[in-house]
């Protein structure tokens, strides 16, 4: 069993042995220091908001949007969109693929591309 963890956070000091896995920087003023946490275990994706200042939501491909409770694992899906705070400035489609992209020194830092 493979377990992804990815962290979401505004900071590049954001250590490794407190969050082991990925991290993702997004600097923007709506992301906290460290806002979330994303998981994949038996091949569900969820969601921990890591008690976040301006909160983390989900939008589903039906169009409800609904924000994730601070640290507490919340189910989403390939198509929905992740939020980051609630002013709508911050949003990422879910996409899943088999194998990680193959990423060029030049476009390294943009596995993320906002809706």
């Amino acid at each position: 069993m493979t377990q992804l963890v990815v962290v979401f956070c505004n900071y590049r000091s954001v250590s490794q042995e407190d969050f082991p896995g990925m991290s993702i920087v997004i600097p923007a003023p709506q992301v906290s220091k460290t806002h979330a946490r994303i998981t994949c275990k038996d091949g569900a994706f969820y969601l921990i908001d890591l008690r976040s200042e301006h909160g983390t939501f989900i939008t589903d491909i039906e169009g409800r949007r609904y924000r994730a409770p601070p640290n507490f694992p919340t189910r989403f899906h390939p198509s929905d969109m992740i939020e980051f705070g609630s002013d709508k400035k911050v949003i990422f489609r879910v996409k899943v693929m088999r194998s990680p992209p193959k990423i060029s020194e030049k476009d390294e830092g943009q596995v993320l591309q906002s809706v």
